[in-house]
């Protein structure tokens, strides 16, 4: 009986929408976390390649590249843009990507008289070209989920690894190899 007249004497509250839930950093860094294990992945088989089967090399190039376009599909499908706290601990998040993309580029540089004599420079330079699409693909996603005033230092600080995959294909285009 109490709880009747309680509910009678209460305030009816209009129904809300629910509120938008800030997207957490820890959905990015899930992302740069696997665009980090591909490239590590896609580097130890680049440093194992003898000159003789490409297949390794281009099953995980395109690894890389799957990785990447799916991270970006990921950050693109909903939540909103991260919050300014987690804004600032971006930089922290995508700092492996540099160290393992330099790592890569350098043993893919390394590997290039074997890809020439190979006649693999248009296949490389392909799979180069397609990370590098993704990789755009992927940084505009993460500076999409980054508050417009920190966006620019979002972007300086991402854009290393798209202009580390375009100078590297750039090795490998048809009047370099």
């Amino acid at each position: 009986l109490a709880l009747t007249a309680a509910g009678a004497a209460a305030d009816v509250v209009p129904a809300q929408p629910p509120t938008k839930v800030a997207r957490d950093l820890a959905s990015v860094t899930s992302v740069v976390s696997q665009v980090s294990a591909a490239i590590t992945k896609l580097d130890t088989t680049v440093k194992a390649f003898d000159g003789s089967d490409l297949t390794g090399v281009k099953t995980d190039a395109e690894a890389l590249v799957s990785a990447l376009t799916s991270g970006a599909s990921a950050l693109a499908s909903g939540g909103d843009e991260l919050s300014l706290t987690d804004a600032l601990g971006l930089q922290d998040a995508v700092t492996p990507l540099g160290p393992a993309a330099a790592a890569l580029v350098k043993d893919v540089t390394a590997k290039k008289s074997q890809f020439e004599q190979a006649g693999l420079c248009g296949t490389v330079d392909s799979a180069i070209t397609d990370a590098g699409t993704a990789a755009k693909s992927l940084v505009d996603g993460v500076i999409a989920q980054v508050p417009q005033a920190v966006q620019s230092i979002a972007k300086s600080a991402a854009d290393g690894l798209v202009d580390t995959l375009t100078k590297l294909a750039s090795q490998f285009a048809s009047d370099q190899c």
